[in-house]
Formats: structure tokens, sequence, C-alpha cells
């Protein structure tokens, strides 16, 4: 008689330990090595296409001056005065991106009213510490003068000399008033320019929205071939032991739980290159207005969170299902339970030999369609034959 295939039973004990305490502890230690010599490997493999230089920071700085100047002015003050230092000193490095789209050439035709307006920036910096300075002295000469008059008026020797008191105090609202007529000059003229500048705004978006196009575009391209890298390293790694996995575990092989621990360690550096690709290349400002839209209604944000929740129980739930869907399928529950030598519908105690249970009058036993033996009914393999 030719001998059959071996297909295991689905059945195998529930609390069945796959390896030991110490397994487990060099199972989980593999794991983690592999996770972090993959990372390892990622970062050598981002190196090898050429990445797209960024933007200058000329570009942005230009950008934020004109994008920030209404709706912060006390930031956009600050921001032009002491952080533009590149585009204030003209010492900006661009991106051929920039020189492409034209923002090069926009903003260096503008220097000269940059300059200016910088300058009067720190100009106007330079007045108002120069009045602070003079407002504190001119404090103290008036309280020095009203204190001369009452000396004064109550007759007594007087230490502080009125006339040099009120001398003073004259020549420091003098200065006073030229520094804030310098303030008022060089605000109005900064004004002027900010609102020159101002006029160009729409122009220079659709300019710098360009070389932001252009960067974007071969930044995707450089994060495809990043993804085709890390993919032809690691999906090999990643079939392979999802194989060995499945042909260990049809065997019920004890090396089931090494290959287990391999497609875990696999997987998570495979959705990982996978979840940085997508992150990295699909639209995230429309992701972003979607999200924004849904917070709008109440309603549709609840949805979207009951949405939310049925996916996770869809996700997770489905994976238990299917775990025990296997464990309690009606082959192993027979197996079981005739291993207890109970019927496998009541789980009432019968003797083996029975044809029918005493119970619920289940039928355990069948002829066998190849040597025509007595089997059972619940099993898929003849005891006599060896036939399915």
């Amino acid at each position: 008689m030719k001998e059959q295939p071996h297909h295991p039973a689905p059945y195998e004990e529930i609390s069945e330990k796959k390896t030991t305490k110490l397994g487990y502890a060099l199972l989980m230690l593999m794991m983690l090595c592999i996770v972090q010599v993959g990372q390892t490997v990622f970062r050598d493999l981002e190196k090898i296409p050429s990445m797209p230089a960024e933007l200058s920071l000329c570009a942005g700085q230009m950008q934020a001056i004109l994008s920030f100047s209404n709706n912060n002015r006390y930031w956009y003050d600050n921001y032009s005065a002491n952080s533009a230092d590149s585009l204030r000193e003209q010492r900006c490095t661009w991106s051929w991106y920039e020189e492409q789209a034209g923002v090069k050439s926009w903003i260096v035709s503008l220097y000269p009213k940059l300059s200016r307006y910088f300058a009067l920036k720190e100009q106007l910096e330079t007045v108002n510490n120069k009045i602070n300075e003079i407002a504190v002295r001119r404090d103290r000469s008036a309280s020095n003068y009203t204190l001369s008059l009452e000396e004064q008026q109550a007759q007594v020797p007087g230490i502080i000399d009125r006339d040099s008191a009120s001398q003073t105090l004259s020549m420091e609202n003098k200065a006073l008033a030229a520094l804030e007529a310098q303030k008022l000059a060089s605000l109005s003229e900064s004004e002027q320019l900010l609102a020159e500048l101002k006029q160009h705004e729409a122009n220079y978006k659709v300019l710098y929205d360009e070389a932001l196009r252009l960067h974007q575009r071969d930044n995707a391209w450089y994060q495809f071939k990043v993804f085709l890298l890390m993919s032809v390293f690691i999906l090999p790694f990643f079939v392979i032991s999802l194989r060995k996995y499945f042909s260990y575990k049809r065997i019920n092989s004890p090396y089931t739980v090494i290959a287990a621990a391999l497609v875990f360690s696999t997987a998570i550096l495979s959705l990982q290159v996978t979840g940085v690709f997508l992150y990295e290349t699909l639209p995230r400002h429309l992701l972003e207005l979607c999200l924004s839209f849904f917070k709008q209604f109440i309603f549709l944000r609840y949805l979207a969170y009951y949405g939310l929740v049925l996916l996770i129980i869809f996700l997770f739930g489905g994976i238990v299902y299917y775990i025990q869907k296997k464990i309690f399928s009606p082959g192993a529950i027979a197996i079981r339970y005739l291993k207890d030598r109970k019927c496998p519908r009541c789980a009432f105690s019968i003797d083996l030999s029975m044809n029918y249970c005493p119970k619920c009058a289940h039928q355990l036993r069948i002829q066998c369609a190849v040597c025509q033996q007595p089997k059972f009914k619940d099993l898929s393999v003849c005891e006599h034959c060896g036939h399915y």
C-alpha cells in the first residue's frame, strides 16, 4: 500500500509550549538586533542616492517677512530686525530650485529696498534705546527741578541749583523731541517701504511655490529611490522567513517559533519602509484639509471616530477571530474531546468503541470508504488504513 502524505489535523494542545523562557528571551534579543541592524542599514542606504538641496534660508526669510507682517507685527519686527541676517547682509546661498523659479533674481532686484528697510529697523532700534536712556535722565532731572522749587518755596538753603536743573531738563526735553521726530521719520519711511514690499507678495508667492514644487518633485523621486533600495534589502528576508514559517507550520515543526520571530522582525522593518515612503510622498496638505474639514462638523468628526473604532475592531478582532476559528474548529474540538473520551457534540463520557453517543445520539463512527472498517466520523484519517 502506498504511503499517504502526512497532513496533520488542525489540532494541537493550546497550552503546549513552543520553547523555554530562555528561548523566548533569546528570540526577543534576536528580533531587537535584527531591527537595530536594519536601522543602521537603512541610514546607509539613504546616503546612496543624491539628496536634493534644501531651499536657501533667504527664500524662507523673505516668505516670512511678506506673509506675516500684517498678522503679527511684533513678531515681524523682531524677526526682520534680528533673524534675517543672511537676507539683510546679502549672504544668500541659492539653490538650483530658486534660480530656476526666479526667486533669486526677484529678491536680488529688491535688495536696495530690503537693505534700506533693514537699515531703518536698526536705526529705529538705536533711537528707541537712546529715547529710553534720555527718558530716564529726564525723569531724574524733572525730579531734581521739582525738589529745587520746593526748597525755594520753603525758604531753606538749596541743595540743588534750580537754574542748572532747569537748563538740564530743558536740554533733555529738546533731545527727546529731536529723537521722537527722528523716530517718526524713520517709522514713516519704513512703513512706506513695507507697503511697497507687500505689493510684491502675490508675485513672490507664485515664484516661491514654484521653487517648492520643484524641490518636492526631486524629493519625492529621492524618497522613491530610497524606498526601492530599502525594499530590495528587506523584502527577500521577509518573503523567505514567511515561507519558512508556513512550511514549518504545516508540519508542526518545533522551529516554527524561530521563523515566526524572523517574520515579526522583518515585518516591522517592511512596515517602517512602506510607512515612511507613504508619509513622505502623500500630499499631507490634503490630509490636513480633510482633518480640518471633519473638525468643523461635530457629526462628521464623531462619524470618523466611530469609523476608526470599527477599523480597530475589524483589524485586531479579525486576527483573534482567525486564531479562535483555527483553535475551535469542529475538527480541533473533536480531537480534543475524543482524546479525553468525550462526545464531540455534548462532551458526555463515552467509550471509543461506541457507534453513537448514549446521551445525544451523535454518530461517532462511520464506514471508511477505502478499507470499509469503522472510523471516527469527526476525524479525517482512518485509524485502520491511514487514508483520508
